[in-house]
C-alpha cells in the first residue's frame, strides 16, 4: 500500500528545479490532494506536510504512505484518539498566522531529532502554516538556507499577504534555537480566550492606525500594510470562534463570526480601493465588537 501511494504522489508531480541554493531537493512532490488528506507535498523521503487528516480515511492514507509521526501545527485539537487507532502518534507544536515562535521551531527540531519517522506536519487547509513548519524541518534536516524554504512556500500557494510567515521562514536560524529545549505535547495547552483577545486589540489598534493614516502605512508604524492588516484580524477572529470558543455559548461564536464576516468586506473594500467603504466596514466591525462586549466584557 506503501508503494501505491508512492506512485499516486509521484504521478502528475512537478519534480525538482536545477540545482541551486534555492532548489528543491529531487525527492519533492505536490502538492496533490490525496483520500482524506489535503494538499499533500513530500519535502524529502521521510517527511510530507499538508492539510489536516479528514475523518478515518486521511488517517489510512497515512499509514498507507508509512507516516509513524504526525505534528500537527493547527491550534485546534489534534484527533489522537483516531491516530492512535492506526498506530501514529501525534505532536501539537501550534502556531498562528503571524509566524512561529523560536520556541516552536525547536520544538519542531526536537521532533525531528527524537520521534519515529516519517513524519507528516499539517496545519488546517495544507497551505500556510503547514507548509511554513514543513519548510522549517526541511531547513533544519538538509542544513538549507532560506532560499530553499522560500521555495516551498511558493510551491504550497502560501498567502503573501501573510507576512509573519514568510519572515519566519527567511530569517530562520537553526543557531537561535540551542537556549531552547521545549516540552513536546500530544495536545499542547492553547491560547486562551484572554490571551487570544488581547492578539485581537493589539492588531484592531493597528487597522485603526492605518485608518487614521488615511489607510496608509502609518509614519510610526511603516510596516503595516491596511489589507494584510485587515487578513491576520480575520484570521484572529476565525480562529478564536474555531478554538477559543469552542465551549462558549451560541451567540459568542456567532457574534465572532460576524465580527470576521465584516473584517473580510472590510478588506475587500480596501483591495477595491474604496475607502469610503472601508470606513463604514470598520464602524460595522466596532458595532460588532461593542454588542459583544456589552454582554461578556463589559459587565459588573
Amino acid at each position: 500500500m506503501k508503494f501505491m501511494y508512492s506512485v499516486l504522489l509521484l504521478a502528475g508531480l512537478v519534480a525538482a528545479g536545477p540545482s541551486s541554493t534555492g532548489s528543491l531537493p529531487d525527492s519533492f512532490t505536490g502538492p496533490k490532494d490525496l483520500p482524506g488528506l489535503p494538499h499533500v507535498m513530500q519535502l524529502s523521503p521521510d517527511l510530507y506536510c499538508g492539510g489536516k487528516p479528514v475523518d478515518d480515511s486521511g488517517f489510512k492514507t497515512l499509514t498507507d504512505l508509512g507516516i509513524r509521526t504526525v505534528i500537527s501545527v493547527d491550534g485546534a485539537r489534534p484527533d489522537v484518539e483516531a491516530a492512535k487507532k492506526h498506530g501514529l502518534r501525534y505532536i501539537h507544536i501550534p502556531i498562528g498566522y503571524d509566524g512561529a515562535t523560536p520556541e516552536a521551531e525547536a520544538a519542531m527540531g526536537k521532533a525531528l531529532r527524537t520521534a519515529t519517522r516519517p513524519f507528516y506536519i499539517h496545519c488546517h487547509h495544507g497551505v500556510h502554516r503547514g507548509p511554513v513548519m514543513g519548510a522549517i524541518a526541511l531547513m533544519l534536516e538538509k542544513k538549507a538556507p532560506p532560499a530553499v524554504g522560500e521555495a516551498v512556500l511558493k510551491r504550497a500557494g502560501t498567502s503573501k499577504e501573510y507576512p509573519g510567515l514568510w519572515s519566519t521562514v527567511a530569517d530562520f536560524d537553526p543557531d537561535t534555537l540551542k537556549d531552547y529545549d521545549p516540552p513536546l505535547h500530544e495536545i499542547a495547552p492553547v491560547t486562551s480566550f484572554v490571551k487570544e483577545m488581547s492578539h485581537i486589540d493589539a492588531v484592531w489598534d493597528e487597522l485603526n492606525q492605518c485608518q487614521a493614516a488615511g489607510w496608509q502605512a502609518p509614519k510610526t508604524h511603516p510596516d503595516l500594510v491596511p489589507e494584510q492588516t485587515a487578513l491576520l484580524l480575520s484570521e484572529h477572529f476565525h480562529e478564536l470562534a474555531r478554538n477559543g470558543a469552542k465551549d462558549r455559548d451560541a451567540q459568542l461564536k456567532a457574534w465572532l463570526h460576524q465580527a470576521e464576516e465584516r473584517v473580510v468586506a472590510l478588506r475587500q473594500a480596501l483591495l477595491a480601493g474604496d475607502h469610503a467603504a472601508a470606513d463604514q466596514r470598520l464602524k460595522s466591525v466596532k458595532q460588532s465588537c461593542s454588542q459583544c462586549h456589552a454582554t461578556y466584557r463589559n459587565r459588573p
